[in-house]
């Protein structure tokens, strides 16, 4: 599985991610919702900094780290999510903010969009096109493994024992 892993991480960021509902020239079939989430603390000296930035008026350098780090973690999700359905592209994505938490302080950034297999990937230009042949057969070969492996756990004779026999 590690070269599985090492595919996806090498090619994985190919996969796109539009806000489009449905992109001029491109040719898709709809798998499924795909969303990612992401929960930051923002810690104590955040706090501290963000009151003496909001003070004087200014941007939260680390306000704005946390939430482009969310906004990543959540794009790797919805990637990973529709390379597990047979996709290669995201469409309609959409992505939402919010701070959660009693006390606030956790800051909270979510992604959904639709999972789509795209049927004319030479509208990617060829490195994306490649990478997105890598993921879908990569992807496959993984749902395949990964279902021989149920098949065969299924068959596997399993010994029941009680525990009269052991006493």
């Amino acid at each position: 599985m590690t070269t599985v892993s090492a595919t996806l991480n090498e090619h994985i960021h190919h996969i796109p991610i539009l806000s489009l509902q449905a992109p001029a020239s491109w040719r898709f079939t709809p798998l499924g919702l795909v969303t990612g989430q992401s929960v930051t603390g923002t810690g104590v000296f955040s706090e501290f900094a963000s009151s003496w930035t909001d003070f004087f008026g200014a941007q939260s350098k680390s306000y704005n780290r946390k939430i482009q780090g969310g906004e990543e973690i959540c794009k790797t999700q919805l990637r990973l999510a529709c390379v597990e359905m047979g996709g290669n592209a995201i469409l309609a994505a959409d992505i939402d903010y919010a701070e959660v938490g009693g006390q606030k302080g956790m800051l909270m950034v979510c992604m959904t969009g639709t999972a789509v297999m795209l049927d004319n990937t030479e509208v990617m230009g060829e490195d994306a096109r490649e990478s997105l042949s890598v993921l879908t057969e990569t992807a496959r070969t993984y749902r395949l493994v990964k279902r021989f492996n149920e098949i065969m756990n299924k068959s596997q004779p399993q010994l029941h024992y009680t525990k009269s026999l052991f006493a």
